[in-house]
């Protein structure tokens, strides 16, 4: 299974990320950080354990997709000690052509993937399957 998530990644790596970089002007973790958002207000703490990211390090990325315009932080209404992500509304047809594209892209690197070995780690490339 380790080498299936390791072609994965190299193959999101060749060809995914200077696909986004060119197409939005994003690097490879500021699209998973979007990706992240892009269901609906979600806490930083949740996208840091998402992508097992440090806190420090999500900052940085989420400090520059804000000065991008990219996404929007909110005082949580229920907590003011906590914000909340949104990605801003009028940017969420971009990400959807980002994704569209990275799955074609990364498709090929899917199907080395084994299905049997674990449904979990399977679980995300199923829309790349070809």
């Amino acid at each position: 299974m380790h080498g299936g998530l390791w072609k994965l990644n190299r193959r999101i790596k060749q060809s995914v990320q200077p696909l986004i970089a060119e197409q939005y002007g994003l690097d490879i973790r500021k699209y998973f950080i979007l990706q992240n958002i892009r269901h609906g207000r979600v806490y930083p703490k949740q996208i840091a354990e998402n992508l097992d990211m440090p806190s420090t390090l999500l900052s940085r990325y989420l400090d520059g997709l804000h000065t991008q315009g990219l996404i929007e932080r909110q005082i949580d209404p229920h907590d003011s000690r906590r914000t909340l992500l949104s990605s801003r509304r009028r940017d969420r047809p971009p990400w959807r052509a980002a994704r569209n594209s990275s799955v074609k892209s990364a498709a090929p690197g899917c199907n080395t993937f084994p299905r049997r070995n674990s449904r979990r780690c399977w679980t995300p490339c199923a829309p790349w399957k070809t």
